[in-house]
């Protein structure tokens, strides 16, 4: 059976003492088309010093990617900061780190990128042992239409998505082998990629 449900983003916040303090009131991440959009909120009359973003592949090794001189925030209301990592065509779950300087360091949060290129979707794992996904982003120009079909042209399986969204394709259902998924957008646009399921 083939499910299609709201795009999702895997998100492990964990708060430490440093955010649960004086200093910052949430530290998140997001998915976004081509990177990592992060996101920290200092408390209202919070500290004023910098601080450093720290990155990782592994959760093991990390490396200052942003340094910030100097946040002072409002002394009466909550301040956001964003900045916007691109982690390039390295997919996988990225990690990330806040060191606060005095105020002390927050705990990891993670987040799993997927590189969708201009056409805004995703197709992960490929190739694949047990199942696929196929995921459109927002920026797509919705409502699409996907279809999956085996090398002799033959169509197996059709969609038609309205809204950001995740296909699960089991290889119980395709089978093994190289398949093809093509996709049209509501402006006419088609693109397909290949899949192989082991």
């Amino acid at each position: 059976m083939n499910y299609l449900i709201p795009a999702f983003l895997i998100l492990f916040p964990v708060f430490s003492p440093a955010q649960q303090g004086q200093a910052l009131s949430s530290f998140s991440g997001r998915l976004e088309n081509s990177g990592i959009s992060l996101e920290w909120v200092t408390r209202a009359g919070s500290f004023c010093q910098g601080l450093k973003l720290f990155h990782s592949t592994d959760s093991f090794i990390f490396s200052e990617i942003y340094e910030y001189p100097g946040i002072c925030g409002s002394s009466n209301s909550p301040e956001k900061y964003t900045y916007f990592h691109k982690p390039g065509s390295q997919n996988g779950p990225q990690y990330y780190y806040l060191d606060l300087g005095p105020s002390g360091i927050t705990e990891t949060i993670r987040v799993d990128f997927w590189f969708a290129g201009p056409e805004n979707l995703i197709l992960f794992p490929n190739p694949a042992t047990e199942f696929s996904q196929i995921k459109l982003l927002p920026g797509f120009n919705f409502p699409a239409t996907i279809s999956i079909t085996d090398p002799t042209g033959k169509t197996l399986f059709n969609y038609a998505v309205s809204e950001p969204g995740e296909i699960y394709l089991l290889k119980d259902e395709v089978g093994t082998g190289l398949f093809f998924i093509r996709v049209s957008d509501s402006k006419g646009k088609s693109f397909s990629r290949k899949l192989i399921f082991n």
